[in-house]
């Protein structure tokens, strides 16, 4: 049973305009934020490790899960660049995490290097049996 258009699946839900509570209580709330954000820094500040740890949670959070990883590979080919990698990670320059995220990368690289390859060699062959077909 499909819904149709312009109507409502649930009719009888939160009328159109009507905030929902979040949205009630941050326009409730917002009026005291500066005096509230004292409060919690005050509170750190005495020394109530909770709102201190959530306090620098907000404001450092945590390390990004993914940072761009700072390694010059040589050009020469796939090989040479999974070489550079390998090379890198026995150096202590990039983590086995990020190390495998390189080679991923590398691999993916061949694959289109692959894909391209043979759309070369197809597009050759329907050529030769065009030519040879006239």
């Amino acid at each position: 049973m499909a819904f149709k258009p312009g109507r409502s699946g649930n009719p009888s839900g939160r009328p159109r305009g009507v905030k929902d509570r979040r949205t009630l209580f941050r326009d409730m709330v917002e009026p005291s934020c500066p005096q509230l954000v004292q409060k919690a820094v005050d509170m750190a500040l005495d020394g109530n490790e909770q709102m201190l740890r959530l306090l620098l949670d907000r404001i450092l959070p945590a390390k990004p899960k993914d940072e761009p990883i700072n390694l010059k590979l040589g050009s020469a080919g796939l090989s040479e660049q999974a070489k550079d990698i390998f090379e890198a990670l026995s150096n202590g320059l990039v983590s086995p995490s990020d190390t495998l995220k390189l080679m991923q990368t590398v691999a993916l690289k061949a694959k289109i290097y692959e894909v391209e390859k043979l759309k070369s060699a197809i597009e050759r062959l329907e050529s030769l049996v065009n030519t040879n077909a006239d």
